[in-house]
């Protein structure tokens, strides 16, 4: 049995749990209402509340229930929101909700706390195949290829909690962890790394309403994750990143669209430094 995270705040329970509750009532909408023009006909019946998801998440020990993975921890359901947008913390993580029995509407016994790519694996297939599949993958592939359970091992290790990291790998997976502590080292000093560039690059912001494109570059626009989204994060620790810093280049930031920031640099800079 996975043991439960510890000294977890009552801010992040509510905040994970309204972020769920959010989730899936979008999720529910008819087709119609989320303007598409396939899709399921009726809106489905979300007979959910913050206070069953909270003392679910609880129960489950702040885990998804089918692989053990530890959900992030933010203190707001906006920061959980976010979280393609942040280079620290691994989108996989983040929970999502999914029904047992696709055929039956949200209820608290028909759902699961699970890791986002588990439910949209999972879609609207049986819950015992499924299961079927990921303990075949966890008793065979793993054993075979060790690799692929190395992310999720440095995040245990990176969390100061080797002992967990061993007790569930070796058990679960029969996977060693003896080369472990090198490898989380490395990590570590790239997250450090990483970090120390954040800061920089934040002291050069200038925030303003608009900028003149005719002067400015969108740098930003330059860097977008698979979904189409601005990834400020890969923008400063790129090696464009990196010029901007060293040569302490202004940075103009505006407010995007949707949500987040959108950064730009005069052009003069921008063709000195490219």
């Amino acid at each position: 049995m996975i043991t439960p995270l510890q000294n977890i705040s009552e801010k992040t329970y509510i905040a994970c749990a309204k972020f769920l509750l959010s989730k899936v009532k979008s999720s529910a909408r008819s087709s119609k209402e989320k303007g598409q023009k396939y899709g399921r006909k009726q809106k489905l019946v979300v007979s959910l509340t913050i206070e069953q998801i909270v003392q679910k998440l609880k129960d489950i020990g702040f885990r998804c229930e089918i692989t053990g993975v530890p959900f992030p921890q933010f203190e707001t359901a906006e920061e959980y929101k976010r979280t393609m947008l942040r280079g620290d913390v691994n989108p996989y993580f983040i929970p999502s909700i999914d029904r047992i029995d696709s055929n039956i509407y949200y209820t608290l016994d028909n759902i699961q706390i699970v890791c986002g790519p588990i439910n949209q694996a999972k879609g609207h297939g049986k819950q015992k195949d499924f299961l079927e599949f990921i303990n075949y993958t966890k008793t065979k592939t793993m054993k075979v290829n060790q690799n692929s359970t190395r992310e999720q091992l440095l995040y245990f290790l990176v969390e100061n909690n080797p002992n967990l990291a061993t007790k569930y790998f070796e058990s679960e997976f029969g996977v060693s962890v003896n080369v472990a502590p090198k490898q989380s080292s490395t990590y570590q000093y790239k997250k450090n790394r990483d970090g120390q560039a954040k800061s920089e690059f934040d002291k050069l912001i200038r925030a303003v309403p608009n900028v003149n494109p005719k002067m400015y570059v969108n740098i930003s626009n330059m860097f977008r994750n698979a979904k189409g989204y601005v990834d400020n994060y890969r923008l400063i620790t790129s090696a464009l990143g990196t010029k901007i810093i060293k040569n302490k280049i202004e940075v103009l930031q505006t407010k995007a669209p949707r949500r987040g920031h959108i950064y730009f640099i005069s052009k003069a800079d921008y063709n000195t430094i490219k």
